[in-house]
């Protein structure tokens, strides 16, 4: 080989590798201009508070970085149309939707999203950095295992809440704490009790109401007195199947509770709860965003450690602290308030905005009227266009009104009880299962004596306070497995399930005797009874209503406060 040649070869190889260099140096300037990939795999849908609230206190986290950070939302739905059998099918369906995206961290927002990610890791979103948050502690101990995850769990401030409600109401005597079994797990409701419901026991009577009827919860609700509160120890955000029936259900309870109603997370301010030792679905965001920031930074799960716990933060409504003459200056250090009460300025202001919105309308109304037709036109076209989202808008609003309606029509609006109707469904549904099973059913048919002279004597509101206080204590009267509802203007319906004549007889007697010690008007009113009872053979249900009406009036004929059986 001659010296040029070699020289010739040797300067082709430093070419080649030059230009790789070149080239390496190329693709890291570009992958370092390339912005960050966030991924937010929510458990639930958009449009939820608990899963839009996180999501607000993420994108507060990352908003300054909009250039450097791309950040995507995808949501499993699950409670609604996706459930955990389902996991491959979405994992294939969100790898072919995301799959030539590189993904640089991912945020689970719940215990769905964090179980899919454990178990379809292998499949999709594999040897990515993930932060999680709105999770239990045990689902994040049994998440973190095996693979590289931290971040923020969500633990409710039931001790903290209820100690808050002790302090603002010193005088209190019982504690009406409600569970819902859906939505809390069965070592969280034994943790509840143990470590939290019993300590307090020594310093107020504790009644836990599980798994109520929620039909008959109202009849409850209105008998709470003065010296009672309530809890919402229940609808964990990420385990409520149906938001919409959570919500319903703490609606429900703060319309007919007459006390205080307290909860731990923020999604129930708003709905006629007071307040409590939150956990905020913001502050959850927040802190998971502030997590996803320093592994886009450089750091690795490790360097961010263990999962931890959001504190809770002391949240009320202002409407509901002045309801109940609670002072703001007894609240605990920090508290937020919503809806406070306004200033001499803040009042000041309002009416100079309203006198300022009211010039601008008439100078509105003025130049409106001096306008050409073909500008009118547009206008019209404009308000027409308007008017018809509103009445979308109106028609979703009735929707939902006709939905809550059709529930309260199940209520005799008098009394909280079931009304005629619901009553003698469920006199429907027990006779079949008397009849299927082989085992007694009676009822008692009881009209109140003379309550019509007392509506002509003491006025309308006393008779129906007698009705109210009447079908309360024959409801305290019999079992929980009994069912109380108003069947006529003075007749309650009493449905006995495995009680024969006898039996019923001796309940029978017992609601006359509670009744005759109810006194009204300083002691001036008091009433009795008569009732008629019947028990189930062959008969229709019809037939026995029948038959216990006839007995009924074979006892009013026979005098007031009497029984007659059948």
């Amino acid at each position: 080989m001659s010296i040029p040649n070699a020289f010739t070869k040797s300067g082709r190889t430093l070419g080649r590798v030059a230009l790789l260099l070149l080239l390496l140096v190329a693709a890291t300037a570009a992958r370092a201009d390339t912005p960050k990939q966030v991924l937010v795999l929510h458990t639930h849908h958009q449009g939820w508070e608990w899963s839009d609230g996180i999501s607000r206190g993420i994108q507060e986290v990352l908003a300054p970085f909009a250039r450097e950070i791309v950040l995507h939302m995808e949501y499993l739905d699950m409670g609604r149309t996706t459930r955990t059998s389902d996991f491959a099918q979405l994992a294939d369906l969100l790898a072919f939707k995301w799959g030539n995206t590189d993904f640089d961290v991912v945020v689970a927002v719940g215990e769905g999203a964090l179980q899919f990610l454990e178990q379809q890791s292998s499949r999709i979103l594999a040897d990515v950095p993930v932060i999680f948050c709105a999770v239990a502690p045990e689902a994040a101990a049994i998440g973190a295992m095996g693979w590289r995850a931290t971040g923020v769990t969500a633990v409710a401030g039931h001790d903290a809440t209820l100690r808050l409600m002790l302090a603002l109401h010193p005088e209190i005597r019982r504690i009406i704490v409600l569970i819902d079994p859906r939505s809390i797990s069965p070592n969280e409701r034994r943790r509840l009790v143990s470590r939290v419901l019993q300590p307090l026991m020594q310093r107020v009577a504790i009644e836990v109401w599980a798994d109520p009827v929620w039909t008959e919860l109202p009849a409850r609700l209105v008998s709470l007195g003065p010296g009672d509160l309530i809890y919402l120890a229940t609808f964990h955000p990420d385990r409520s199947v149906q938001d919409l029936a959570a919500a319903e259900t703490v609606e429900l309870v703060t319309h007919w509770s007459p006390v205080p109603v307290y909860g731990a997370y923020d999604f129930f301010l708003d709905r006629g709860v007071v307040g409590g030792m939150m956990t905020v679905a913001a502050r959850q965001g927040e802190r998971a965003g502030q997590m996803a920031l320093r592994i886009l930074s450089g750091a690795s799960i490790s360097d961010i450690g263990m999962p931890s716990a959001d504190p809770h933060h002391p949240m009320f409504d202002g409407r509901l602290l002045r309801r109940f003459h609670l002072k703001t200056d007894r609240l605990p250090d920090g508290s937020e308030v919503l809806h406070p009460a306004p200033d001499f300025k803040e009042r000041y202001a309002r009416v100079f905005l309203y006198l300022a919105g009211a010039a601008v309308a008439i100078s509105i109304l003025l130049c409106a009227a001096i306008m050409r037709q073909k500008r009118r036109q547009r206008q019209m076209a404009e308000i027409n266009a308007a008017l018809d989202t509103r009445v979308r808008e109106r028609s979703a609003q009735l929707q939902l009104v006709h939905q809550k309606l059709k529930k309260q029509s199940l209520v005799d609006g008098v009394t909280g009880l079931p009304n005629r109707r619901q009553t003698y469904q469920r006199l429907v549904d027990e006779a079949k299962k008397a009849q299927r099973y082989g085992h007694p059913l009676s009822v008692v048919l009881c009209d109140i004596d003379w309550l019509k002279g007392v509506n002509l004597e003491h006025g309308y509101a006393l008779g129906d306070t007698i009705l109210r206080d009447v079908g309360q204590t024959i409801r305290r009267t019999v079992r929980e497995i009994d069912l109380v509802g108003r069947y006529g203007g003075e007749e309650f319906l009493v449905i006995l399930p495995h009680t024969d004549i006898d039996q019923s007889r001796q309940t029978a007697e017992r609601i006359q005797h509670e009744i005759s010690q109810l006194r009204w008007e300083q002691g001036e009113v008091r009433i009795t009874i008569s009732t008629g009872l019947a028990q189930l053979k062959n008969q229709s249900p019809a037939d026995l209503l029948k038959q216990v009406s006839e007995r009924l009036g074979t006892t009013k004929a026979q005098g007031i406060g009497r029984q007659v059986e059948a």
